[in-house]
């Protein structure tokens, strides 16, 4: 274990339970899939990376969870990744703590000629952060930092309705009209059992279109990680029984991650995935989830994913970047 110094703050390393991991979550609110026991389990299938774990603590109670993903390399070299944490309950991000446990992940990851680590902090890009990551002696590489949009769903449906922005909103219109005329069916299946269709589609357009994107297989193991909780959730759009449209989200704590879409010419001209987000979030929303992560956007290389996602209101961030 690694103490902090001043405020009580230590990581216990390698010895973090189920049950705990899922308190965490919980009581995070906007946790993120990568910091999950479920993204864990599937990476080290998918991937062959192994996962180390650290608890947060303060004066010995858990405040938080941290996840690194380790991959060797010619028996000698290591890359660690940490992508979208620590997950802190809201008494540990005050910055005194917060410097306190970036140090200690510091102190478990050290930089040197065969270890590198590759840390995308949960943190927004503000200068504060930026100080506290530098104190921690984090630097900081070149490029923007990863943005995305959350949804708070802890809101009734009429507001959430009118945070739709215009041209969204009258698309979604369309699409209930084709539902309530027969010209489309939409499911919502809360195990996402019909999911290899879904992927099929998704791999062969991402290929075809050259976008960057989870793995078809990574996707899978993710849904058969999650599927026994009800935390993959799949929504469909069909027409005459074939499938035109449909997006996977996958849920964690209280929150849950727009995870993959595919939308055929049908799905297309039916605005069918306006009505699938919709009725996701519905779900969602009924199902106690409180917060919805868009799952990235990116303005300058998927301008039209970035304008669909933005359409749905929402707080936009930019995560501070990548550090090493």
């Amino acid at each position: 274990m690694m103490r902090g110094m001043s405020n009580g703050v230590r990581i216990a390393w390698d010895n973090l339970t189920a049950g705990e991991w899922s308190r965490i979550l919980q009581g995070a609110g906007r946790s993120t899939l990568t910091q999950t026991f479920a993204y864990a389990q599937a990476i080290l299938l998918t991937e062959r990376e192994t996962a180390v774990v650290g608890l947060v603590e303060i004066d010995d109670r858990p405040v938080g969870v941290v996840m690194g993903l380790r991959k060797k390399a010619f028996a000698v070299a290591e890359t660690v990744s940490i992508q979208r944490g620590p997950i802190l309950l809201p008494e540990a991000r005050e910055p005194a703590v917060l410097l306190e446990v970036l140090a200690a992940i510091r102190k478990r990851f050290p930089p040197g000629i065969t270890k590198w680590t590759h840390f995308i902090p949960e943190l927004e890009a503000t200068e504060r952060n930026a100080a506290l990551l530098a104190a921690a002696r984090f630097k900081r590489t070149d490029g923007p930092g990863y943005r995305t949009i959350w949804i708070d769903l802890d809101r009734p449906t009429d507001e959430l309705r009118r945070g739709l922005r215009l041209k969204w909103r009258n698309r979604l219109v369309l699409a209930e009209r084709a539902e309530a005329e027969g010209r489309l069916t939409i499911a919502v299946d809360p195990v996402a059992r019909n999911l290899p269709e879904l992927v099929k589609r998704y791999v062969a357009d991402k290929e075809a279109r050259k976008y960057r994107g989870p793995s078809g297989p990574l996707v899978v193991r993710l849904r058969n990680a999650l599927a026994p909780e009800k935390g993959a959730v799949l929504v469909t759009a069909s027409v005459d029984d074939r499938l035109v449209a449909g997006i996977l989200v996958l849920c964690h704590g209280v929150a849950a991650t727009y995870q993959i879409g595919w939308t055929g010419p049908e799905g297309r001209a039916t605005s069918a995935t306006h009505l699938l987000l919709w009725r996701a979030m519905e779900h969602l929303a009924a199902t106690g989830r409180r917060w919805f992560d868009l799952g990235g956007i990116q303005p300058d290389t998927a301008p039209g994913v970035t304008l669909f996602k933005r359409g749905v209101g929402g707080e936009e961030i930019e995560l501070a970047g990548t550090w090493v």
